[in-house]
């Protein structure tokens, strides 16, 4: 544990991008959890006078929208903010079970490497041969539209990495000489995943969590430009930027702010992703200096 918070204290004091990445992931976070406190408005109300206001519109002499309006008169910020929330969540609920599931395979597919690793495998390869979003497609034209089917669709979508992952840093372990011994020495197989492989298994987990959080939210946010994610009027923004497109020559912020918001968390999330992979990565040389 201090070996990994001093190779992330390095990468954080030699590389200013993963520390702008964090202090933005911070915010946005901050900014999800008071959405409720900061939003100026109601994220669906609709102010009928006040259809696509620009940002800093003028209400009796003072800005009424910061962020300025959409086509149906509501409050951008707001949506924005309530937004960051539906997509933290979201991605969250996603990467836990995709995490869950696809963790579970990868460590069975190399402790049993028999009949049920073989199986366990092609499943993987026949998921990760298609695109996330067509395999999200594919699953939502099954099951709906929808908030469930859409959570199922990138579970399922997002699974194959933690499958992977967790099966390439199984057969890592199992390769060491103190599993070798308790198997020598009669070790069941549940005793050396328990012992053995999933005390050392988290960190690329983790590492790969945070990508997927980052997919997660990003795939959402496309399902919503389609008009399969969340149903409206629940603010999110792959749905805000489909509701912006026809207006984007006039009313620029409809979609710029939207989409600088998915942007923003998406490029954080990757580069906090690197900086966890060098802090949890024992072999990873720890930074010394800018040139490390």
């Amino acid at each position: 544990m201090i070996g990994s918070a001093r190779r992330f204290a390095g990468a954080l004091r030699y590389r200013p991008a993963t520390l702008l990445a964090l202090a933005l992931l911070a915010i946005v976070v901050v900014s999800a959890l008071a959405a409720a406190i900061v939003a100026p408005h109601d994220p669906i109300l609709q102010h009928r006078d006040a259809f696509l206001a620009p940002p800093f519109w003028l209400a009796d002499g003072r800005p009424e929208f910061l962020l300025g309006t959409d086509a149906a008169g509501r409050d951008v910020l707001s949506r924005i903010l309530y937004g960051a929330r539906v997509s933290l969540v979201f991605g969250a609920i996603v990467t836990l079970l995709a995490g869950a599931v696809g963790g579970a395979a990868g460590v069975a597919s190399a402790v049993w490497q028999g009949w049920v690793g073989g199986v366990l495998e092609r499943l993987v390869d026949i998921v990760q041969t298609l695109p996330v979003l067509v395999l999200a497609l594919a699953v939502i034209a099954i099951l709906g539209p929808g908030q469930v089917p859409a959570i199922i669709a990138l579970s399922i979508a997002l699974l194959p990495g933690f499958a992977r992952i967790a099966r390439a840093a199984t057969l890592a372990q199992l390769g060491k000489e103190y599993a070798l011994a308790s198997r020598a020495l009669g070790g069941a197989s549940f005793h050396l995943i328990r012992w053995v492989v999933l005390p050392n298994i988290g960190g690329p987990l983790v590492v790969q969590g945070t990508l997927a959080l980052s997919e997660a939210i990003l795939g959402l946010a496309a399902l919503g430009f389609l008009g399969l994610g969340l149903t409206p009027p629940t603010p999110e923004w792959g749905t805000m930027l489909a509701d912006g497109r026809p207006y984007v020559l006039n009313a620029w912020w409809t979609v710029v702010v939207p989409g600088g918001a998915i942007l923003v968390t998406v490029l954080s999330l990757n580069l906090a992703a690197d900086g966890l992979r060098e802090a949890l990565d024992p072999k990873a040389p720890i930074a010394t200096g800018p040139n490390t």
